[in-house]
């Protein structure tokens, strides 16, 4: 079982500063706002274990994952050897229930809360691999090309509807060269992408065993890769529903019902929406048994978004269930 720390600090994240809060192991609370920099918080870190007498092992930090605003949080804590949590907002947002109120103070003090309170379960943060921070990067510039893609294109549909077809056609070639240029671009990332995982071992095993899963292609198996750091930071297929806004959760006060079953608006939409893809393609193979599932419910009156998200969530457990079991994906034959 861990040892729990003398000192546990809860980071609240921004672009600019951080808030943290330390509980001590007395209950006693105190905090801090200092700057989202690497020296500050250096400097931060060698003051407290000075004021306090702490060695490293008496002290962890755990913050909300936030992407490269926290970059300096986790350079400085794992080159100075302190132990780092990051939960998703959901994860925390649940675990301690209502709070009236928000301030990022507050916001600190809660994450220190549920860092200690959940402390034996949490798991230590894994930097990823130089392999993992390449894909990040490139799949970063791969959104941004995305996005340029669709404002290129714009909406052909409408204006060929309401102009005529060589005004229409003029307005396209005008954009034409440059759709060309950024649809290049794209191909030329997903084809680094996919170099970067044939050329490594643990990574081509892994994109092998998930998209043994029918439905799941490439661009969501190097999604996965990337969001779970190859299945390190994420080995319940629960909490990795929860992150992406899978698993639903009731809306319930005491005997009082408050609403239908949700799932959470902290999802990572982006994730969120390509299993709902994958999901469609099984729905549309008639013979898979996802799209009988989903047929069948829809019979019964389930609604169809309802079965849609059932069905993600049960290709989330199939993707674990190949990796943990170190087993390709084998359709059970009825």
């Amino acid at each position: 079982m861990k040892r729990q720390p003398k000192l546990i600090a809860g980071v609240d994240i921004s672009k600019h500063t951080l808030d943290i809060a330390l509980i001590s192991d007395k209950s006693e609370t105190a905090s801090f706002k200092i700057n989202n920099s690497a020296a500050d918080l250096r400097n931060f870190v060698r003051g407290i274990k000075e004021q306090f007498k702490l060695r490293n092992a008496d002290l962890a930090f755990c913050a909300e994952n936030m992407g490269l605003y926290g970059i300096f949080l986790t350079d400085v804590l794992i080159k100075m050897h302190i132990q780092l949590f990051l939960e998703s907002p959901l994860q925390i947002k649940r675990s301690l229930g209502l709070h009236r109120g928000k301030t990022d103070k507050a916001d600190a003090i809660r994450i220190a809360e549920y860092a200690r309170k959940n402390f034996t379960s949490l798991r230590e943060w894994t930097p990823p691999r130089p392999c993992i921070n390449k894909m990040q990067e490139l799949l970063t510039i791969r959104k941004r090309l995305l996005k340029v893609k669709i404002i290129l294109k714009g909406n052909s549909k409408i204006e060929r509807h309401y102009l005529d077809s060589v005004s229409a056609e003029n307005l396209a070639a005008h954009s034409f060269r440059s759709l060309d240029a950024v649809t290049k671009d794209i191909f030329e990332i997903e084809s680094l992408l996919t170099t970067i995982v044939q050329s490594d071992e643990t990574l081509s095993h892994l994109y092998d065993l998930i998209t043994s899963v029918p439905g799941i292609g490439k661009v969501i198996g190097i999604h996965l890769l990337i969001y779970t750091n190859e299945f390190k930071n994420f080995v319940n297929p629960k909490k990795f529903a929860s992150f992406c806004g899978v698993a639903p959760f009731p809306w319930s006060s005491g005997i009082s019902v408050l609403g239908k079953t949700k799932v959470s608006f902290y999802a990572n939409k982006e994730l969120k929406s390509l299993l709902h893809m994958a999901a469609m393609q099984n729905v549309k193979k008639k013979d898979s048994s996802l799209a009988k599932y989903y047929q069948r419910k829809v019979k019964e009156g389930k609604n169809k978004m309802s079965t849609l998200n059932a069905l993600r969530n049960k290709l989330i457990h199939r993707i674990f269930s190949c990796v943990m079991n170190n087993r390709r994906y084998e359709e059970r034959v009825n």
